[in-house]
């Protein structure tokens, strides 16, 4: 097995913009907690667990690939049954919420199967120094380029596949990633480069790569287990149209795109998701997601909300929602805030864990994320002090 680098990456809270000065410093690394709660970010051992990828290598022959080293994407598009299947869709966005990446996405359904893939676009949170090493790139993110990118002829950076099969159990849900340029090594240590490889870890953020498929998980959901190499529970997650930026070119404006983001919906909604990414695509779509021509609408605030809406609409919907509805605390009623206000008081304020993915926690020098949103740190410290909690977020 060779060791992986995955130098342009790929692929799981939209953001406000505010000027909160500083972002903290945090304990946990980012997309951790499939790992380990106690997973800090200073912790070598942590981190050679993020990295390792040799749970990936045998997840990915678990899913039925028989040399990993040498599987490709052009592979995945015929096995996956995304070549032969009978519905597509197909749409172009930044998801401004989570990656900043320009967005190619597209699903296919062959039978009860759903194979997904979606190229992405723009800049990469790492790059390469003269080194040739892997250091942050002071370029990232940047939603503008990345969407102009995603309608350029040109090459995608990368990758991510999903597949819904409900005939596989566990892997009922699998994920892929694949590099357009990859470099690998050979039994002598010498360099190999690659067109769309297999990846067994990539980066999400600047804190460095980690491993597929715990890493997709960290947002999708679901549970690993190490002993065999299987997820099982994870979720495709429902796109929420209005958290995305559009390109400003013909055919591509939401509108533009509407019918084919309804399709994408109704794609997850066939998938068997659990019932909160179920009411959440309801809710964009009141007329019904497999409604031919049916639109999003705007606004949607789950019942359990609606007395408290103003802090569901400026916290839980830009900078938990994303992840959490596919976690086993969805935040889908006030009461779940309430139930778990010392949790969260420690997590937030304390410990800084979450968000726990690096765009929708806030980047120093970019103004992005919670600790850059004054507006969602008020109306969060409204929340803490209504349940005896003073000073959190500490106020700037």
């Amino acid at each position: 097995m060779r060791r992986a680098i995955w130098i342009s990456l790929v692929f799981v809270a939209p953001l406000l913009m505010g000027g909160c000065p500083h972002v903290p410093d945090r304990d946990n690394a980012w997309l951790s907690y499939k790992y380990s709660n106690d997973c800090s970010g200073d912790d070598d051992s942590c981190f050679a667990q993020l990295q390792d990828i040799t749970p990936a290598y045998f997840y990915y022959t678990r899913l039925g690939i028989t040399d990993p080293d040498n599987y490709t994407f052009d592979m995945w598009l015929s096995d996956s049954g995304y070549s032969t299947g009978s519905v597509f869709a197909r749409a172009v966005y930044g998801n401004l919420a989570d990656l900043q990446f320009g967005r190619d996405m597209n699903c296919a359904q062959s039978g009860q199967r759903i194979a997904c893939y979606v190229l992405n676009f723009g800049y990469t949170p790492l790059t390469v120094d003269f080194e040739g090493r892997l250091v942050p790139n002071g370029d990232w993110p940047n939603i503008n380029f990345a969407v102009s990118e995603a309608i350029r002829p040109g090459s995608p950076f990368g990758a991510v596949a999903m597949i819904y099969d409900p005939s596989q159990d566990p892997n009922r849900v699998s994920f892929y990633a694949f590099g357009t340029k990859i470099v690998s090594y050979d039994g002598d240590g010498n360099p190999v480069t690659r067109d769309n490889a297999l990846l067994y870890k990539v980066a999400l953020d600047q804190e460095g790569e980690k491993s597929v498929p715990r890493m997709c998980m960290g947002c999708h959901g679901g549970t690993y287990d190490k002993s065999s190499n299987t997820a099982t529970g994870a979720a495709f997650l429902p796109f929420d149209v209005f958290s995305f930026r559009y390109p400003d070119a013909t055919g591509y404006s939401f509108d533009e795109q509407q019918e084919e983001l309804r399709k994408l919906n109704a794609f997850v909604a066939a998938t068997s998701p659990g019932q909160p990414i179920l009411d959440l695509i309801d809710g964009l779509y009141p007329n019904g997601v497999a409604t031919v021509g049916s639109t999003a609408v705007d606004g949607w605030v789950p019942s359990g909300w609606l007395d408290h809406s103003t802090l569901y609409t400026s916290v839980v919907r830009p900078y938990c929602r994303t992840c959490h509805v596919a976690q086993p605390v969805p935040f889908t009623a006030y009461s779940d805030f309430e139930d778990l206000v010392d949790r969260l008081e420690v997590q937030v304020c304390h410990k800084h864990g979450m968000p726990n993915a690096q765009i929708p926690f806030g980047l120093d020098g970019k103004q992005v994320g919670f600790w850059k949103d004054l507006v969602a740190q008020k109306d969060l410290r409204d929340f803490f002090e209504s349940q005896g909690v003073s000073n959190c977020p500490p106020p700037d």
